[in-house]
């Protein structure tokens, strides 16, 4: 029981580098695109937000999905309605934390897949 645990707790931290990695690409990929860093992985109680950005005045909150290969489905579909969910409860946290009436100021979910070395973003989903 002990090694199941610890080959699981590997595979986890894997899993989590992975994760770290391809924020950090996209990231790198919207920064090309024009776009500022504001902040990684913010989480709360209700969720997490991979990136927090700006485009001009406009937050765009950004949620990141990396699959290396296409054997289980391509990284588009893995943000599903749930998913969806909990990040829109994460930015309503932050716009309270950071003290931004979510009803006056402008922001959007985007969407960066990246699927191997092919990435797709899509704003405003």
């Amino acid at each position: 029981m002990k090694k199941w645990s610890n080959t699981r707790n590997s595979k986890s931290r894997v899993s989590h580098a992975v994760g770290m990695q391809a924020e950090q690409r996209a990231k790198e990929f919207l920064l090309t695109q024009g776009l500022q860093f504001v902040e990684q992985n913010y989480r709360c109680k209700t969720g997490e937000i991979d990136l927090i950005m700006t485009d001009g005045e406009q937050f765009v909150f950004v949620e990141v999905k990396f699959r290396s290969q296409k054997h289980f489905g391509a990284a588009i579909d893995y943000f599903t309605p749930q998913k969806r969910l909990k990040v829109e409860k994460a930015i309503y946290h932050y716009l309270l934390k950071v003290g931004v009436n979510s009803q006056m100021t402008p922001y959007r979910l985007d969407f960066v897949a990246i699927d191997g070395e092919h990435y797709q973003w899509i704003q405003a989903i």
